[in-house]
């Protein structure tokens, strides 16, 4: 009787002892995946996400060194931007310090931190810091400008729209063409030094124009200045 009861209860326990087996490790691989860092969108990195590890993306806005490297990472689609804190062992061991200038798009990996009432990405590693493409122009809609110029302040980009207003003008010596671009409902000044367009483009017309977007204070209003 002992040996029927002994031959019931060997083929059960080893049963548990696989179930729980393969519970563990699918605990384990699931507690991996939690332990990975947390796909997001700049636009959506607040607060509530600080000690998180996360990954994201975005188009190089500004970089400057002090103790570290910092830059300013661009979300253009969610019309925010985030800095990022790369201390320099993490920066020292890149072999694209070079490419890491305005306009480039890098992934950067690293830990929600709060500074100052202010999000930031530490990046721990080299590996934390990827270069996607090297810097080309930034083309931007005027919808994008005129939405949130703030933060494209400084920005050296580029747009298109219909010449709704044109004008050459004498500035203090400096001879130059002012432009209004419009687009979507939207328009944008547009200040060309240096040189006369009115006998190159006319009203109507469609043109794509580059320049340094900034904010002049004597016209309360904002321009994308070449020149």
């Amino acid at each position: 009787m002992s040996g029927k009861i002994a031959s019931i209860i060997k083929p059960r326990f080893f049963s548990i002892v696989i179930v729980l087996s393969l519970a563990g490790v699918i605990g384990l691989y699931f507690y991996a995946i939690c332990l990975g860092p947390m796909e997001l969108n700049i636009s959506e990195i607040d607060l509530e996400d600080v000690g998180l590890t996360v990954s994201t993306r975005g188009l190089i806005k500004e970089v400057w060194m002090n103790d570290a490297l910092f830059i300013d990472l661009l979300d253009v689609e969610g019309q925010s931007s985030i800095v990022v804190y790369v201390p320099l062992s993490a920066y020292e061991p890149l072999d694209f310090k070079s490419s890491l200038v305005a306009g480039a798009e890098v992934r950067v990996e690293g830990e929600v931190k709060d500074y100052d009432g202010r999000v930031e990405i530490v990046v721990k590693t080299s590996k934390g810091l990827t270069l996607l493409s090297e810097a080309t122009g930034i083309i931007l809609e005027i919808e994008d400008l005129a939405k949130t110029p703030e933060l494209f302040e400084g920005m050296n980009v580029s747009t298109e729209g219909v010449v709704t207003y044109l004008e050459t003008f004498g500035d203090g010596g400096r001879t130059g063409t002012n432009i209004v671009l419009a687009k979507d409902g939207y328009y944008l000044n547009c200040i060309a030094y240096g040189t006369d367009l009115s006998e190159e483009i006319s009203l109507g017309s469609i043109m794509t124009f580059n320049g340094t977007f900034e904010y002049r204070e004597n016209r309360l209003s904002w321009f994308l200045v070449k020149g």
